[in-house]
């Protein structure tokens, strides 16, 4: 199970996975990543909440 970041906003990453943006895996209707994936992520786009 993957948790998301506390300083990452949901709707976001969400939106990041549909589209592309964040490599992650639609299993059972819900978006899986890795850890790598998601700190990558973060880090090429800055989403982190201030």
């Amino acid at each position: 199970m993957k948790l998301l970041p506390v300083d990452v906003n949901y709707q976001k990453a969400l939106r990041a996975a549909k589209g592309g943006q964040l490599e992650a895996t639609k299993i059972g209707g819900r978006w899986f990543c890795t850890k790598r994936a998601m700190e990558d992520w973060v880090a090429r786009t800055g989403q982190a909440n201030p």
